[in-house]
């Protein structure tokens, strides 16, 4: 009974005492310990104990989670049910359970959720969830090119499992302004899936707009690709489907070093051409089969050019034709004037040679530029040029000519013969010249032409002396010159009349010969006393002069194609024979 005495005693002697040693302290406490052990109320002197704060949770809808705040701890739940706190709290300590974050579109209630702790753990904490009354919306889109099985989630646990193309909508609406974000968490089977305009926040309307796009990859390549190459001389660049070019120096086999898929499509280009050569592919596109591709082949072939000029002259409108050859073939027949064009074009460094192989009938065809070595450019400056072709008669007399095949027009020059000259000491007095006459004559191929080719008129015989004068007779006149194609038409170029001399100082020249019938203008005599030359007419020859003094003689007229014999100039010096004169026929 004399216990709590001691112990007041003995706590007011302590509270008197501050200054008593430690050793009386360690006393006190010593008997105080054991005052208190003998009190029947009290128990140990630890630490206090601690209990935990647990509870229940209701209404929160399946895969929604929130957070409690417990003391500020954060505890979160994701399922409804029972829940307890980690942390212990110890006796006596206050504690208060508050909304951390409320689950999506629900609004929750927290019953019970503060005290203080006591002997034993809080258990009748209780949090309520509810739908939040306020609109909510779905979030959704379109998949295309699935081919299996899908699984979508929206913010990371809506989960949307799809196995078909088309449109979804997730199951849990989300509030205006919620955010939401679809994510694909399980790709199909052997394709890869992505999402487009998959995250946003809630604008008071559904979402439609997310975009799922599956495809399938395509099949590691395993096929190579390749080919031949021929005629190759340098190097060819080669490209597959615009890819690397890859050059080639060989002929023979080749691979690109890249392989292709089964199914792939494939082509091969020429990205760079060998210097002097144009290189093509043969079976270069097509899609790869279930083995290699070695039938893309390429071939080289040398550059060439074409060969070709202008032709000019051809008589046209007469079916006359010129065929030209290109190195001794490559036949070209051309029938008008203007450009033209060998058919086979020439390598590069290869030689040409243009020549006429036919020419056309009556004409003469020459080429100029005609032969060389291709460069690098076309040969367009050959030249081939047609002239006429010339047929002469120059031997007095008749004649007979063919009209050559492919000919049906002609070109006449007809010379009468001219008319000879006399013979005198002093002088020598020149006959007339003969009639010319141009004229375009029509025929017809094969058709014959009767020719008589004048000639000169002859020479005046030599000196006689006649009444103490020296004679001379006078030169005879040039024969005519007559082209008859068969018809009354002819086509005459009159002889020249003979030259004269009268045996003194002075001569006369004979008058020159007409064509076609007409007379040739007389020569002039020179004294008053002589007779002049005659020009010729009708195809006859002019007549030769004549000295008025003494018995000398005129020469004779010339005929068709023979001229006159020559005058003579007293007894028994005749003059020269027909057709000797010195006129040409």
């Amino acid at each position: 009974m004399h216990q709590p005495q001691t112990v007041a005693r003995l706590a007011a002697s302590l509270s008197w005492r501050r200054g008593v040693s430690i050793l009386l302290r360690l006393a006190a406490s010593a008997a105080l310990t054991l005052a208190l052990a003998a009190c029947g109320g009290g128990g140990g002197g630890g630490a206090p104990a601690s209990y935990r704060v647990s509870g229940s949770l209701t209404g929160m809808r399946a895969g929604a989670s929130m957070v409690l705040l417990v003391n500020g701890q954060a505890l979160t739940l994701s399922q409804n049910g029972g829940f307890t706190t980690t942390a212990a709290l110890p006796t006596g300590t206050g504690y208060s359970v508050t909304l951390g974050t409320q689950p999506a579109g629900e609004v929750c209630v927290v019953s019970n959720g503060a005290g203080v702790i006591g002997a034993t753990n809080v258990i009748d904490v209780a949090v309520a969830c509810t739908v939040n009354p306020q609109a909510a919306y779905t979030v959704g889109g379109t998949v295309s090119g699935l081919q299996g099985t899908l699984q979508l989630a929206d913010n990371g646990h809506d989960v949307l499992v799809l196995a078909s193309n088309g449109a979804f909508t997730f199951a849990q609406a989300l509030f205006d302004k919620a955010a939401y974000s679809v994510t694909v968490s399980t790709q199909p089977a052997g394709q890869t899936c992505t999402v487009t305009q998959g995250a946003g926040t809630m604008q008071g309307a559904d979402v439609t707009s997310v975009s799922v796009t599956c495809v399938t990859p395509p099949p590691a390549p395993t096929s190579s690709l390749g080919g031949t190459v021929t005629g190759l001389t340098g190097t060819v660049a080669l490209s597959l489907n615009g890819g690397p070019s890859m050059t080639v120096s060989a002929n023979g086999p080749y691979t690109f070093p890249a392989a292709l898929a089964s199914g792939a499509a494939y082509a091969v280009t020429v990205t760079t051409q060998p210097a002097g050569q144009t290189c093509s592919v043969v079976n270069g596109a097509g899609t790869v089969g279930s083995g290699n591709v070695t039938n893309a082949d390429v071939i080289c072939a040398a550059n060439t050019y074409s060969i070709g000029g202008t032709l000019s002259g051809l008589t046209t409108g007469t079916g006359l034709a010129v065929v030209l050859q290109d190195n001794g073939g490559d036949d070209l027949t051309l029938t008008g004037n203007g450009s033209f064009t060998f058919a086979t074009q020439i390598a590069t460094t290869a030689p040409y040679s243009v020549t006429v192989k036919t020419q056309p009938s009556g004409q003469t065809c020459t080429v100029t530029n005609g032969a060389g070595t291709v460069g690098t450019a076309q040969v367009l400056n050959v030249s081939v040029i047609c002239t006429r072709q010339t047929v002469s008669f120059a031997n007095p007399g008749p004649a007979l000519w063919t009209v050559p095949a492919g000919v049906t027009s002609i070109r006449i020059v007809a010379t009468g013969g001219a008319g000879g000259g006399d013979n005198d000491q002093y002088g020598h007095g020149e006959g007339g010249n003969g009639a010319v006459v141009t004229t375009t004559l029509t025929v017809a191929p094969g058709q014959v032409l009767n020719l008589v080719v004048g000639g000169g008129g002859a020479q005046g015989g030599g000196a006689g002396l006649s009444l103490g004068v020296t004679n001379y007779g006078g030169g005879a006149g040039g024969g005519s010159t007559n082209v008859d194609a068969g018809t009354a038409a002819q086509i005459i170029a009159g002889g020249g009349g003979g030259g004269y001399a009268d045996g003194t100082t002075t001569y006369n020249t004979g008058g020159n010969g007409c064509g076609n019938g007409f007379a040739g203008g007389n020569g002039q005599d020179s004294e008053v006393m002589d007779t002049p030359g005659n020009g010729g007419a009708n195809g006859i020859g002019g007549t030769g002069s004549q000295s008025a003094v003494g018995p000398s003689s005129n020469g004779m007229n010339g005929r068709g194609g023979d001229g006159g014999p020559g005058g003579f100039g007293g007894p028994n010096l005749l003059g020269g024979s027909g057709g000797i004169g010195a006129g040409p026929g």
